[in-house]
């Protein structure tokens, strides 16, 4: 799994079919941040994949941080609405931005 800064967000790659082990990483940091996770080696349709991403993003949710998951998929592919899926890690990058100010705004 790569584990490494992106500018000022978490980035992560897990290794295939290591969705769990990306879980678990989540729950033992004490510093919880917004966050890019890259699914290029990852099935999304295998067993227990999104239920271990929607977990990581509950996780983040609680903390008042969000992931974005890059991946290209299609629409059909996906039946999580809470799931933010972008097909580059520019887009992401720019998601989490907005997002990180759309937060701070409901939080003054």
């Amino acid at each position: 799994m790569i584990i490494s800064k992106l500018g000022k967000y978490l980035y992560i790659k897990p290794d295939k079919n290591k969705t769990h082990e990306l879980e678990l990483y989540f729950s033992s940091i004490s510093k919880i941040t917004f966050s890019i996770i890259d699914l290029e080696k990852i099935n999304i349709n295998d067993e227990g994949v999104l239920e271990s991403l929607i977990k990581i993003n509950n996780h983040l949710n609680i903390k008042n941080k969000s992931c974005v998951f890059v991946k290209q998929i299609s629409i059909d592919e996906i039946e999580s609405s809470d799931l933010v899926f972008l097909s580059t890690i520019k887009e992401a990058k720019d998601f989490l931005s907005m997002d990180e100010i759309e937060r701070d705004l409901i939080n003054q």
